[in-house]
Parts: structure tokens; sequence; C-alpha cells
């Protein structure tokens, strides 16, 4: 049977990380969420149809991540 090499690779990293907590789903829960803590997110809920004035004002909403960092057009 053919092996993906990315599939593999996938799953070795999945099993490094959760080993790192002794497979605890608490431990990496509490992991995840602490990475998260302080990322901004984007809400685009807030975007109305027909409205090229709101649009424009949501383009704001793009956030920067680690590492790169990504700009909107109005910067």
């Amino acid at each position: 049977m053919w092996e993906d090499p990315i599939v593999e690779e996938t799953r070795i990293r999945r099993e490094t990380y959760a080993a790192r907590f002794n497979h605890d789903l608490g431990a990496i829960f509490e992991d995840i969420c602490r990475r998260q803590a302080g990322v901004k997110t984007v809400d685009y809920h807030v975007r109305r149809k027909n409205n090229s004035a709101q649009r424009e004002s949501n383009a704001s909403l793009c956030v920067a991540e680690e590492p790169a960092e990504y700009k909107t057009k109005g910067d």
C-alpha cells in the first residue's frame, strides 16, 4: 500500500507533540490556549452587504501574525 509522506510526517509531529504532554488532552488544550492568548482575530460578521464604505473600513481588520506581518491596503 502506498504511503503519503506528508501524512506520515503529520502523524509523527502529532505523536511528538502529544508525547510532550504524556498524551494528556487537558494539558494539550491548556498549551493551545496559552499559545492563542493575545492573538487577535477577525470578526467577519461586522461586514454589511452592498456597502463599499463599510467594506473599506473592514479592511483594517486584517491582523499581523507571527512571524511575518501582513498589511492591509490602508497601511
